[in-house]
């Protein structure tokens, strides 16, 4: 009877020792590879990386809508839709990927009442949303 005591407490250990850990879940963006380093958050891109880049959707072979952004905290945005019109306004960082923008014609092109401020949010270096649309940059 010690005799299999022994045996199942060795086999125990052993296969309690080979067995990986899972990373606690506070960790959930860090790597657990002992042989790489710990991988920083990925900051979330600014207003200023929208500057100096075209924005369209949905792409640049069937443009609907363009964006301009400048590094004076301006821009313009064309579109085709409901007769086509160009709006103008400043825009403004306001952190973690999100940037506010403000219209010049108070919320009123053709006569017909729109969002006079709207929010964006940048996904990546290369999209931006507004709504529930995505723009390119190009």
């Amino acid at each position: 009877m010690k005799n299999l005591l022994l045996i199942i407490t060795v086999l125990m250990l052993i296969v309690g020792c080979s067995a990986k850990k899972k990373p606690p879940k506070s960790s959930i963006n860090q790597t657990t590879d002992k042989h790489t380093q710990e991988q920083p958050l990925t900051k979330q891109p600014s207003g200023k990386s929208l500057v100096g880049h075209d924005w369209v959707y949905p792409d640049m072979e069937n443009m609907m809508a363009a964006w301009k952004f400048m590094d004076d905290g301006t821009f313009n945005v064309s579109q085709k839709m409901f007769g086509g019109s160009t709006r103008y306004g400043k825009w403004k960082d306001l952190g973690n990927g999100k940037v506010q923008l403000t219209y010049d014609d108070g919320g009123f092109v053709k006569g017909t009442q729109v969002k006079a401020t709207d929010t964006i949010t940048i996904i990546s270096k290369t999209q931006f949303q507004l709504g529930s649309t995505i723009y390119r940059r190009y």
